[in-house]
């Protein structure tokens, strides 16, 4: 069985302004600290690689959990970055919301000029699993990515219609936990999903 330990990065500073993210959002203060906490919920958890978005958000997170794991040596994968906001970058959620409805494009299927949907980065990050069933079959592997990108994970394997209702139902909080099991003959499943008991 692959058991994959999916994990959202901490809060940065375009969380807290709601603004459109680019690769260059680093950690708040907040940010350091859930990452801290999401380390020692995961310190001894047996993990057999680990995969990181190269975004530095996602870095600085993955570098507080391989403190307890140092014996790991990350991969950084572009297959983890966020669903890109193309030239959207650094404006309001509200606007990029308001564009999108007048555009009348489905939630899943909309692109911001220059940026992908929902669906190029659903693409992505089953490009990435398969990948991993290929590479790490019967291991644990650890996933340090983003918001979106869990969610597109989660809308697939529930089988959820990629609507922007469902999509803030599932959409994961920082530093989330998600653990995805995937057995040759069986349906993939969530053992858990978007867990954040260990920021109290």
């Amino acid at each position: 069985m692959l058991r994959l330990i999916l994990v959202r990065h901490g809060e940065t500073e375009c969380n807290v302004k709601d603004i459109g993210k680019d690769a260059d959002d680093p950690l708040t203060i907040l940010g350091i600290n859930q990452a801290k906490k999401l380390a020692l919920r995961l310190k001894d958890e047996k993990i057999d690689a680990v995969y990181v978005s190269d975004y530095p958000r996602a870095v600085e997170t993955a570098k507080e959990i391989l403190k307890f794991h140092f014996e790991l040596k990350p991969v950084y994968s572009p297959l983890l970055r966020e669903r890109s906001l193309g030239d959207a970058v650094g404006l309001p959620l509200s606007v990029i919301r308001k564009e999108r409805q007048e555009s009348g494009v489905p939630y899943a299927k909309h692109r911001t000029k220059n940026g992908e949907s929902f669906l190029d980065a659903q693409k992505r990050a089953l490009d990435l699993i398969e990948e991993l069933k290929k590479k790490h079959s019967n291991q644990t592997v650890l996933l340090v990515g983003h918001g979106v990108w869990m969610s597109t994970l989660i809308a697939f394997f529930f089988e959820l219609e990629p609507t922007l209702e469902e999509f803030h139902k599932i959409h994961p909080k920082n530093t989330a936990v998600s653990v995805l099991e995937i057995e040759e003959g069986k349906k993939p499943h969530f053992s858990v999903l978007n867990c954040t008991k260990h920021l109290g």
